[in-house]
């Protein structure tokens, strides 16, 4: 991989990766996963009834908060380096913050508040923050080394895809926001497709895995085709048939990913990150095992299996990733070591038992109907995580500003 630049411009940059990270941070410890973590344990602890706005809202933030001001936070610190030049235009992800920070206070005052002007303003300054990112990223990704730029492409048209659906469904009456078509969309096809194709410079660098990319432009493909396919057809857009051939690509391109990326070979070097990236990839694989066993026949198409492959992938994956990642890229655009160190690995030993016992309400409810309670701890732990990884990332920060 090509190594990072030693400095930039000025001019080249764009919004820090500190100030994303606490955005993020802010949407996924108010209305995001702390949300999710209240709507678990009412209806595993018997508190209340959990309503449509509370769920919507929770994956809003989740996606267009917290994945998307990461994403950008990367984009601002990653592209430059990988690529040796500064940004062409960084006011557009200056542009896309101040959008998706918009949505993030439009969208849950909308739907709380009855407000169908709010949602559509908060739809459209999402279809606006996607449009500015992912310009800035298809943009530098043709200076990129060969593995990234078809995957950071295919991303970009899956995030400006997922923005301009969003604002479709505000139109009608948020029908198609409540399609779980949409929402395959946002986590495999946006954020999936990110990570997939960062993964390949993040598991060498912070990793020290053995990274051989071999065809990205045709797995990225495949990808596509996949997340299309199930999209579509969970939309109704397609007949129900096309979703096992989407789900079995899904799975066959992770797979294929994880053997290029190193997953199946010794470590190059010991580095802090390997321990984060390797759980990570094994959530995402057994999320698209559940969904193919699903399609397949072979598990009930039940919402609690549904859920558990959900959340397998946002809390194991992409929750566990964007930890990993962040407790290294912080401290390496500033120049100082990772604060706390403890913190960050009891914000993985957290991650992990959250996204374990997620998957044990599949088993809880089915078997062992007593111990559903337990699992509703599922989301507290979650929150428990990111809160010593906002600790560790909030006292490295500090650091650097001695």
């Amino acid at each position: 991989m090509t190594a990072a630049a030693p400095s930039l411009p000025a001019r080249g940059r764009g919004p820090g990766p500190g100030l994303c990270f606490g955005l993020g941070l802010l949407a996924t410890l108010t209305l995001g996963a702390s949300l999710g973590a209240w709507n678990l344990a009412k209806s595993d602890w018997a508190i209340g009834e959990v309503t449509g706005r509370s769920v919507l809202v929770h994956a809003h933030s989740q996606i267009f908060g917290f994945v998307l001001f990461f994403v950008v936070g990367i984009a601002g610190h990653a592209l430059p380096r990988l690529s040796r030049r500064p940004l062409d235009r960084p006011w557009l992800l200056w542009a896309a913050v101040a959008a998706a920070a918009v949505a993030e206070v439009a969208f849950p005052a909308g739907l709380y508040g009855a407000a169908p002007r709010l949602v559509r303003l908060a739809e459209a300054a999402d279809l606006a923050a996607a449009l500015a990112a992912a310009a800035t990223v298809w943009t530098g990704s043709r200076h990129l080394p060969h593995p990234l730029g078809p995957w950071l492409r295919v991303g970009s048209a899956f995030l400006v895809a997922a923005g301009a659906w969003g604002l479709a469904g505000a139109l009608d009456a948020r029908r198609l926001l409540e399609h779980p078509g949409y929402w395959h969309l946002c986590l495999f096809g946006f954020a999936g497709t990110f990570i997939l194709g960062m993964a390949h410079h993040v598991f060498e660098m912070a990793g020290g895995f053995d990274v051989r990319p071999v065809a990205p432009r045709r797995l990225a493909a495949g990808w596509a085709l996949g997340v299309a396919l199930a999209s579509a057809a969970d939309a109704g857009w397609l007949p129900p048939r096309f979703e096992l051939p989407g789900r079995l690509l899904e799975l066959a391109v992770a797979a294929a990913v994880a053997w290029e990326l190193g997953l199946f070979r010794p470590l190059l070097t010991t580095r802090a990150g390997a321990p984060f990236f390797a759980s990570a990839w094994g959530w995402l694989l057994a999320s698209l095992g559940l969904s193919a066993a699903v399609a397949l026949g072979l598990l009930p198409d039940h919402q609690l299996v549904r859920d558990a492959a959900r959340h397998a992938y946002t809390i194991g994956c992409v929750t566990q990733l964007i930890v990993g990642v962040a407790l290294r890229a912080l401290p390496a655009a500033r120049g100082v070591k990772l604060a706390f160190p403890p913190l960050a690995w009891s914000a993985w030993a957290l991650v992990n038992g959250s996204a374990a016992l997620r998957l044990g309400r599949i088993v809880a409810a089915t078997a062992w109907p007593g111990a559903l309670w337990i699992s509703g701890a599922s989301g507290l732990l979650a929150v428990a995580a990111l809160l010593a990884f906002a600790a560790s990332l909030g006292a490295t920060a500090r650091r650097a500003l001695r």
